[in-house]
């Protein structure tokens, strides 16, 4: 498929989804939707939204400011690709997220790792930087969510001991007040 046709197959599905993001927009259909209980589903099609109508203009901004993936032997694209995609999908997020209006210390410091983790990565993008340099910035992302007791489940914690041994070891408070 020619970048051409690839570049009109996207405008197809441009403006649905641009008039779907707008819709969603409206304060009505908001509070609609958190009245319902589909808050998650609202902050997941703003963030798609805004993220996939924000594509082609940092794709175009990484054109213009020459920002490109240069194919060698560990890339599997053989020609230079736009990069920056990744801020539209950044934007989008933090974005809904905002617009959401549920604050909190935990999620402060989500948002706030999740930024220190975009920014070293763009740099990352623009200028190699030493692996050393990634891994303190992941760390350090990860104290900040982990020192304001954000726990992951990956399995319920019904499971009880098994829970325990096929995830982490959850405090003594996290499984008792499931």
């Amino acid at each position: 498929m020619s970048l051409k046709s690839e570049c009109k197959m996207m405008w197809i599905f441009y403006y649905p989804v641009l008039f779907v993001g707008i819709i969603f927009l409206f304060p009505s259909v908001k509070s609609l939707l958190f009245s319902i209980g589909a808050r998650w589903f609202y902050i997941m099609v703003i963030s798609f939204s805004l993220s996939f109508c924000l594509t082609p203009f940092f794709r175009f901004v990484a054109i213009k400011w020459n920002f490109f993936d240069l194919p060698d032997t560990r890339k599997i694209h053989g020609k230079p690709t736009p990069l920056l995609g990744g801020c539209s999908i950044f934007v989008g997020f933090m974005f809904a997220i905002l617009l959401n209006g549920i604050y909190s210390y935990g999620l402060g410091a989500i948002l706030i790792g999740g930024t220190i983790i975009f920014i070293v990565g763009i740099i990352d993008d623009y200028k190699q930087l030493p692996a050393v340099i990634k891994l303190i910035a992941q760390i350090v992302s990860s104290a900040l969510v982990m020192s304001t007791e954000i726990v992951l489940r990956v399995f319920p914690v019904s499971l009880g001991v098994f829970a325990c041994l096929l995830y982490t070891s959850p405090s003594p408070r996290d499984l008792s007040t499931s």
